[in-house]
């Protein structure tokens, strides 16, 4: 007798774990994958109590389920850490700071219609983070250099790191520009990930402004969809990974 296995989201986290980590080293080599097991975790991981909105910090309905994302995706995280870009700082607490980003963004609603646009959505937060960790690591070597007289030197040579990395920032806004060439892609872009709009809240915002996904009524579907796509795009692009890699 053939036995029939339970609708996803009542199967035990303990199961889909163990399919989850199979599928993701499969997806990880390139080899065809089935998702839905990892997705179904990180939809119970994402679930946050509704009710509890006065701006505190956001109660997660399943700890377990979070925990369980972690455990399966940190060393995911660290794989796309630059260790040359943050040298100074250890690895453990990059990664902390990442899934902290990633957990406040959760906030916003958070889903993903593949496990691609959930990986991909963890290597942006990685970037991210490590520019950001760059950024006040410039700052403050900054106003050390200039509470130094004498550090003129010092000072020449960390403007020159900042020329160069502004350089870096401009130059990855640029491709992503020349890449993403519609305006409409652009625009839920940076929607996206500039200002944190959930699909959701995209979805919402064009529809009021009268604006159709190819001629279809925009949709947190349809905006993680077109989403989705872009960032396939961009990860193929080779100038954007020199890009990620050196800044």
């Amino acid at each position: 007798m053939t036995t029939v296995s339970p609708p996803l989201e009542y199967q035990p986290l303990e199961d889909l774990t163990r399919a989850c980590r199979g599928e993701t080293i499969k997806f990880r080599k390139g080899q065809t994958s089935d998702g839905r097991f990892c997705l179904e975790i990180f939809r119970r991981a994402l679930r946050i109590d509704a009710s509890h909105s006065d701006g505190n910090a956001p109660i997660y309905l399943d700890d377990a389920a979070r925990e369980t994302i972690i455990a399966i995706y940190t060393d995911f995280i660290q794989a796309q850490i630059n260790r040359q870009a943050v040298p100074w700082i250890e690895r453990d607490d990059v990664v902390q700071q990442i899934w902290l980003r990633f957990w406040q963004a959760a906030r916003s609603g958070l889903s993903f219609p593949t496990l691609q646009a959930a990986l991909s959505y963890l290597h942006l937060a990685t970037v991210t983070t490590v520019i950001e960790v760059r950024r006040r690591e410039r700052q403050r070597q900054r106003e050390e250099s200039l509470e130094q007289p004498e550090g003129r030197s010092e000072r020449v040579l960390f403007a020159a790191q900042d020329m160069f990395s502004e350089y870096t920032r401009r130059r990855f806004v640029t491709r992503c520009q020349e890449i993403l060439a519609e305006p409409l892609e652009r625009q839920v872009f940076w929607m996206r990930y500039s200002m944190g709009y959930a699909p959701r809240e995209i979805a919402r915002e064009l529809a009021q402004q009268g604006i159709s996904i190819k001629a279809r009524a925009p949709t947190a579907r349809i905006v993680s969809d077109l989403l989705e796509q872009m960032i396939k795009r961009l990860a193929v692009d080779l100038e954007i990974r020199d890009l990620l890699q050196s800044d």
